[in-house]
C-alpha cells in the first residue's frame, strides 16, 4: 500500500459568514442576543480553523463561554 499526498489549494470564501451573522445580530433587537451571537460566531471560528494548530481542541472548545451555561 502507497501513501498518497494531495496537495490542496484553498481560496477566499465568495460570502463572509461573520459579517452576515453581526450584522443580523443588530436586528435581533436584544443585547443579550447580540452578545450570544458573538459568541457563537466566535466558537465557530475557532472550531472551524483550517489551520490545527489553531483550531479549538475538544477540551478548549467545551471550555468556550458560548457552551458554557450562563
Amino acid at each position: 500500500m502507497q501513501d498518497v499526498v494531495r496537495k490542496v489549494t484553498f481560496t477566499q470564501p465568495t460570502r463572509d459568514l461573520k459579517s452576515l451573522l453581526l450584522t443580523d445580530s443588530r436586528a435581533a433587537g436584544s443585547e443579550e442576543n447580540a452578545r450570544l451571537l458573538r459568541l457563537f460566531v466566535d466558537f465557530l471560528d475557532q472550531a472551524l480553523a483550517l489551520n490545527p494548530e489553531k483550531r479549538l481542541t475538544p477540551e478548549d472548545a467545551l471550555r468556550h463561554p458560548f457552551l458554557k451555561p450562563t
